[in-house]
């Protein structure tokens, strides 16, 4: 057991958050960092016609999870 940082569920979490955590994915989301998915498919199975689904995903984190 650790004795440090927060205990899950604790109430200053979420004033925690928002002073550390969002800027701090704020920054990363403007600077286009992360990874890109791309997806190819056929919206109708009768055309040969395929569309692409592309997304950039900077960062992503969890309140419970961050330590």
């Amino acid at each position: 057991m650790s004795i440090i940082g927060i205990d899950q569920g604790e109430v200053i979490s979420p004033l925690l958050w928002t002073i550390y955590y969002d800027p701090l994915l704020a920054e990363i989301n403007s600077l286009k960092m992360g990874y890109e998915i791309e997806h190819c498919f056929k919206s109708n199975v009768q055309s040969d016609q395929e569309e692409k689904l592309r997304i950039n995903i900077s960062s992503q984190s969890y309140m419970d999870d961050v330590t």
